[in-house]
């Protein structure tokens, strides 16, 4: 009777062990240098079960970042572009407690070895749900202004992101969303 809720704990574990082997070589090279066999000898589990789950690599990383992106996606559904305009601390102790939960995965796919695609997706979601709110708060006159400066926060709070989980995310969410606030907050000001 059971069955369903151990074969559904069964396939859990078995993803687990095959994300956790994936990260873990995702830290020494390329996903596109990654083999199937090699994932599945790092993993403990054969080739015919990875097959089960994933067409190939690319899938595998495309739905590693697919859950990342939706997960990030419904954190910032929790708060307003004009929120992050008048204050954006709130929002960013939620992104920072988000990426600290999920550090080890979040610092792979922004690494040496991670997609490019991934941090482009990132990007994208943030320009898709701030630019009018911020277009008009701030450039209303100047739109190429305003894609200088969004891309510059933007870039600079993933550098800042990548250097806090290099460092080993020492530092609370708390702090860091009240820096990250503070850098952006000064940059705007100095803008305008």
């Amino acid at each position: 009777m059971n069955q369903p809720e151990n074969t559904d704990r069964r396939i859990r574990r078995t993803k687990a062990l095959l994300t956790d082997a994936f990260l873990s070589l995702l830290k020494t090279k390329s996903f596109h240098d990654i083999t199937v066999k090699e994932l599945c000898e790092t993993a403990d589990v054969n080739r015919g079960t990875f097959y089960l789950h994933y067409k190939d690599i690319y899938e595998m990383m495309e739905r590693l970042e697919e859950e990342i992106v939706t997960r990030f996606e419904e954190v910032l559904t929790l708060h307003t572009p004009e929120e992050l305009g008048s204050d954006p601390n709130e929002l960013l102790y939620d992104l920072f407690v988000f990426i600290a939960e999920h550090a080890d995965l979040c610092q792979t796919l922004l690494g040496q070895y991670g997609d490019i695609s991934f941090l482009m997706k990132i990007k994208s979601i943030f320009h898709d749900r701030f630019w009018n709110v911020w277009l008009h708060t701030f450039y209303e006159e100047d739109r190429s202004r305003y894609e200088y400066s969004y891309n510059f926060i933007v870039s600079g709070c993933i550098g800042l992101i990548e250097t806090w989980l290099s460092l080993g995310h020492r530092e609370s969410p708390e702090e860091m969303a009240a820096l990250a606030g503070s850098i952006i907050t000064s940059g705007i000001r100095s803008l305008m």
